[in-house]
Parts: structure tokens; C-alpha cells; sequence
């Protein structure tokens, strides 16, 4: 399941080998029939949805091997009663075993697809676009790269929100982090590397997501765990331990702050396990550096304005002031002075 950038529309599919779009009140306005086996992944494309952008697209991924792309129109019905159908602009087939996730880069141009064949792949994506006779053209999907590394099925991938970086999580439980490469490297690996390998789920890792601008991880796992990596170190941050069984859901919630002096996003982490629990983190990353770094700048200023004191002979106001900043070393500068 996908929803649109502006929770407008939400598009399905499932073991009846179909996709369909719904509009936020559950009505069902489109299907889209094609797939020949289950569909177990699915992606909407990540631009804004609006009645002046035009038709807009849908991926899914299928047991039956194949990715296809959904032409989703841009005059859907208002009821269920003339539900339309999806166009499939392009098929391909994809991997050589199941295909367990989809991902779409934030500009739509790349498709990143994991299959149990222990392979991603990334596909160029052009722009949807349609031709005199009104059918669609120019939408075929190109093989960019296959990246290799895992020992066993990948069940997610997620890009940057910022940089040119892809994660994957594995059943072999490891999390690696991808450096993409450029669109011209003619390379099966397309110029892209594994650039980080995380470990610590003792089972495999089902989902991935980044966070705080893209500088910090959140991987699930099977083991119940959800760990929170920062990229630069290389190192787990923290573990969360409050499912009894997988976790299988993962997802990000960007929040504003109501604090005008201090516009920072913080974010809410929902995650969902088989153990039928849904559980809502508060991330306090941001408000945690904010915090420390005004504690800094506030020390900065009190050293500049014990200084001052010293300067203009105001000892027993240095002195005190350097009893409260717990430096015993000016306080005997002051007896010096």
C-alpha cells in the first residue's frame, strides 16, 4: 500500500493480482489487472498529485517476476460506480525470483527494485508523457545497475532523502549502504559500490528508512529489534525493544515545531509487528543537538562575560560567576588578580 504525497489517493494490490486506487474516503475509482501472479510491491510515484499535473503512475512488483508501470488518469471518477482502468505503460521482467519492494527516488527518476534473487536493481524511470494519438510513450524502463553483496533475499531498500545513497536490508540481517554511481557508467554496477555494512539484527532485516535529513538509519528486523545507525560513525545509536515478535512495518513522520525560536523537524517513528502491535516513537535527535548546542553557546557567552569582569576589575562578580561555571582555575586567577 502507497498513498499519494498529499494523502488524496491511495493505491492496493494483493494476491488477486491486481492494483487498485482509492480516493481517501475508501472509494474505489480505478483497478489495474495485468500481473499473473501476486503483487507484493507496490510504490506511487513521489511528485505532488494535483489536477494540473496530468496523468500520473503507479509501479508494481509481482511474484510473477515482472515490474510494470500504471498510467493512473488524471480525471478519476468520483464513485465506484465507472471505476476506471489502469494502463500498463511498460513490463519488464525483473529479477529471477520473487520481488519483495519497491522504492522510488525523490525526483522519479530512478526505480529501485529487491527480490529473494539476493539482487537490487535500479531502472531509469523517464518521465510519463503521451504522444498525438494519446497513448503513452517514451516510458520504457532501462537497466542502470545490479548491486551484489547480500547472502540472502532483500526485503527493502529506501533512498536518501538528500544525497545520491541507497539502503537495503537483508534476510542475511546485515544493512549496506549504496553510493549510487552516474547515469553514463556502462558498468553492470552501473559506478555504484557498497559503501557501509551494518550489523547487529540477529534475523533477518525487513525494513530500512532514513531519518534526520539523511544522516541517521532506522532498520527492523526479525528479531523484534528496530536500531537507529549514524551514518558517519558507522555505529548503532540506540535500540528499541518493544515488539514480542517481527517487525514488519517501518515508516517516518516528518513534524514541525510549534516553536518559532527554534524551527526544528523532529520526527515520529511508527513501527508494526506480527505480535499485532503498532508503536509510536518520538524522535528527539534534533531537539537533543539543539539543546546542547545553545548549552554551548550560552557557556561561550559567560566565558566572554567573565573575561569582561576580569578586564574591568569587577573581581568579586568574576568570582562568583566563575564559582557557577564550576571553574576553580579562573577563581583563582580572580585571588591573583
Amino acid at each position: 500500500m502507497d498513498a499519494t504525497a498529499d494523502g488524496a489517493f491511495i493505491a492496493t494490490a494483493g494476491k488477486d493480482n491486481t492494483v487498485r486506487v482509492w480516493r481517501s474516503d475508501g472509494t474505489c475509482v480505478a483497478v489495474g489487472r495485468g500481473h499473473v501472479e501476486a503483487i507484493g510491491a507496490l510504490s506511487i510515484q513521489n511528485s505532488a498529485v494535483t489536477t494540473n499535473s496530468g496523468d500520473w503512475f503507479v509501479m508494481t512488483g509481482s511474484r510473477d517476476k515482472t515490474i510494470k508501470k500504471w498510467r493512473v488518469p488524471k480525471n478519476l471518477p468520483h464513485d465506484c460506480d465507472n471505476i476506471a482502468e489502469l494502463e500498463v505503460v511498460t513490463s519488464v521482467r525483473a529479477h529471477e525470483k520473487d520481488i519483495n519492494v519497491l522504492s522510488i527516488s525523490p525526483n522519479d527518476t530512478i526505480i529501485a527494485s529487491a527480490s529473494q534473487d539476493r539482487t537490487v536493481k535500479l531502472w531509469n524511470n523517464p518521465t510519463l508523457s503521451k504522444s498525438n494519438n494519446n497513448t503513452t510513450s517514451n516510458s520504457s524502463l532501462t537497466l542502470r545497475a545490479i548491486l551484489k553483496g547480500h547472502k540472502r533475499g532483500v526485503w527493502d531498500v529506501a533512498f536518501s532523502p538528500h544525497d545520491r545513497v541507497l539502503a537495503s536490508g537483508s534476510g542475511d540481517g546485515t544493512v549496506k549502504l549504496w553510493s549510487l554511481g552516474r547515469n553514463n557508467d556502462t558498468s553492470p554496477a552501473g559506478g555504484c559500490r557498497c559503501v557501509r555494512t551494518f550489523q547487529g539484527h540477529s534475523s533477518s532485516v525487513l525494513r530500512v528508512r532514513f531519518l534526520s535529513g539523511g544522516l541517521q538509519l532506522m532498520s527492523s528486523g526479525g528479531d523484534g529489534l528496530l536500531k537507529l545507525w549514524t551514518l558517519r560513525t558507522n555505529e548503532c545509536e540506540t535500540t528499541l525493544d518493544s515488539h514480542t515478535d517481527k517487525v514488519w512495518a517501518l515508516d517516518i513522520l516528518p513534524q514541525s515545531s510549534t516553536d518559532s525560536s527554534s524551527p526544528i523537524t523532529t520526527n515520529l517513528v511508527i513501527s508494526g509487528g506480527a505480535d499485532s502491535r503498532l508503536v509510536i516513537w518520538n524522535d528527539v535527535t534534533q531537539r537533543e543537538e539543539e539543546e546542547l548546542r545553545r548549552e554551548e553557546q550560552k557557556a561561550v557567552e559567560l566565558e566572554q562575560k567573565l573575561m569582561n569582569h576580569l578586564r574591568g576589575k569587577e573581581y568579586e562578580k568574576a568570582l562568583e560567576l566563575s564559582l557557577k561555571l564550576d571553574k576553580p582555575f579562573q577563581a583563582h586567577k580572580v585571588f591573583l588578580y
